[in-house]
């Protein structure tokens, strides 16, 4: 788990810098305005998505149910060689489910926001003002996006998170509380 500091953060949609909800307002960016500042206590967060392994456990001990297994999708549950990969195909309760059957919760949205920023104001991604791709699975397989990889893989990329997180938001859509 890394800790992330308390203290203010600017979340939401900073339109000086991000022309996609620039344009986009009114439309599927609603929710990230207006751009605020947003103050949190230290919390705690997994360094790591979890994965289909760990969740496993959770799936043995009969507290969790299993992930979707639709064989038309890449959900990584029951897939030979992928019991590092991230655990997906699970819905926001089973995510529930599981933080609590490992005393832990879903951080909240701003929560998320802050550790993704990793300390980073004024730009629209924490890498600088445009997405470099090679720091994220984007761009390639089916959908247009890359396969998911094994927990840790981005490890090897040369971002790291300012916060010390190595894949927030760079492998696969993750839950939060709200």
């Amino acid at each position: 788990m890394v800790e992330v500091p308390e203290g203010p953060f600017w979340m939401g949609c900073n339109v000086t810098v991000d022309e996609v909800c620039a344009t986009n307002q009114n439309t599927q960016y609603d929710n990230e305005y207006p751009y605020h500042q947003v103050t949190l206590s230290a919390f705690l967060i997994d360094k790591y998505e979890v994965t289909t392994c760990e969740y496993g456990a959770c799936v043995d001990a009969g507290v969790c149910s299993a992930p979707s297994t639709d064989p038309d999708s890449e959900f990584n549950w029951g897939v030979e060689g992928r019991e590092n990969h991230p655990v997906n195909g699970i819905t926001w309760f089973q995510a529930l489910q599981y933080c609590a059957w490992q005393g832990k919760t879903l951080p909240t949205e701003a929560q998320w926001e802050k550790a993704a920023r990793g300390g980073v104001t004024g730009l629209r991604y924490p890498n600088g003002p445009v997405l470099d791709k090679s720091f994220a699975f984007y761009g390639q397989g089916r959908g247009g996006l890359r396969v998911m990889q094994a927990v840790g893989q981005l490890e090897l990329a040369r971002f790291v998170n300012p916060a010390g997180l190595k894949t927030i938001g760079r492998n696969l859509f993750l839950e939060t509380q709200a």
